[in-house]
């Protein structure tokens, strides 16, 4: 087989046969990272037929997507009825799969085959340890004989790389790189404050503890002219709700939002802050929420929690989860210091560039091109 092509310039790879994809879903955002990625190597995307958006991914490049049954409770453990049969008829040079290395789809891929194709895994869990032991047990056993079959991984961020290494991948090559993205959908907002006065703060996530939601609305209750919207539902909500009613006038509860009015609303905003808080057994994977930001040309703040650093950079600031005092002084700040803002504004709108779907689908493609300086061997 032909050596591939370089595609530092977003050449195209030259191989003889193609990758496959089996990927958790396929919104709008995900078809355009497939299609991007499609456009520098043969690229073929299976989605489950459980996912919400498996039919609303048509975009104008020709992208090959199917759709798969997946009987079971969760997409980790579903059995993928009619993979088997595409393997067969795509006979893929390399296999990648957004999944986690104990789940039945990995384990029937890396497992499964006398000779299997290149297999490379898109992770996104940083903790195998749960407070069920039997499931720590599980992943932990699973990943291992999986890992020792796996030819390179993709974790959302460094600690998700770090568990794959601890998990059984040695050796072998990782990056890291979200398997969602998000898309700008016009122009950045102009950077500087919403409003004449104050500070308008945003908090778009679940509401749960792991979240730090509680110390964000405690912490903004201490800045002056500074107020706070709430987006997301979960169970905090009620007692956060019950125990700030009174700072009604500063406090904001909107609920469950749909996308569009999620993104209205963080334009609307400031400043996003995504106070995550780590926890023996729950680290932030990522942070997509700061994308979204970043895209809006909103100014970013986050704690410098699991693979929150990496998505930052520099565009943001960053504060230790166990010193909310930090977060206070921040704010203090923006809300006192125009040009400051300004420049947290410019920066998150310059850095979202990294993530767009036509980055990350180079620096995927980026990945493979040494696992494909392979011979081709076909399996079964």
């Amino acid at each position: 087989m032909p050596s591939p092509k370089n595609i530092s310039e977003g050449r195209r790879v030259s191989l003889d046969g193609s990758v496959l994809v089996v990927a958790t879903g396929c919104s709008p955002e995900r078809a355009q990272l497939w299609a991007e990625v499609q456009r520098l190597t043969p690229t073929h995307v299976v989605v489950p037929s459980h996912s919400h958006s498996s039919q609303t991914c048509i975009l104008p490049q020709a992208i090959h997507i199917r759709v798969l049954r997946v009987p079971g409770l969760h997409y980790t453990f579903g059995w993928h009825l009619g993979l088997r049969k595409i393997i067969r008829e795509l006979n893929p040079i390399l296999i990648h799969g957004e999944t986690e290395p104990w789940s039945f789809l990995w384990a029937r891929l890396a497992l499964a085959f006398r000779r299997a194709p290149i297999l490379t895994i898109h992770s996104a869990e940083n903790r195998y340890q749960t407070p069920m032991r039997f499931r720590s047990w599980y992943r932990m056993l699973l990943s291992r004989l999986t890992l020792a079959r796996t030819d390179g991984a993709v974790g959302w961020a460094s600690p998700t790389t770090d568990a794959l290494v601890h998990g059984g991948l040695r050796g072998k090559p990782t990056v890291t790189l979200p398997a969602h993205v998000r898309l700008r959908y016009g122009d950045p907002k102009p950077p500087g404050r919403c409003f004449m006065s104050g500070l308008r703060v945003v908090y778009v996530g679940r509401l749960v503890e792991e979240k730090g939601v509680r110390e964000l609305v405690e912490t903004v209750l201490k800045v002056r002219g500074c107020s706070l919207r709430i987006i997301g539902a979960g169970p905090e909500r009620v007692v956060l709700e019950r125990n700030f009613s009174a700072q009604s006038d500063r406090i904001e509860f909107l609920g469950q939002l749909g996308a569009e009015e999620v993104r209205k609303q963080i334009r609307m905003s400031d400043v996003l802050v995504l106070p995550s808080r780590a926890t023996d057994f729950v680290v932030e994977q990522f942070g997509l929420v700061l994308l979204e930001a970043m895209a809006e040309g909103t100014a970013v703040i986050a704690s410098e929690v699991g693979g929150i650093p990496e998505v930052v950079g520099d565009c943001g600031y960053l504060y230790d989860q166990d010193k909310p005092w930090l977060l206070a002084e921040i704010l203090t700040k923006l809300a006192a210091d125009d040009s400051l803002l300004e420049e947290f504004s410019r920066r998150a709108a310059a850095r979202f560039k990294e993530w767009e779907p036509e980055a990350v689908g180079k620096r995927l493609v980026a990945f493979w091109e040494p696992l494909l300086r392979t011979d081709d061997d076909s399996y079964s």
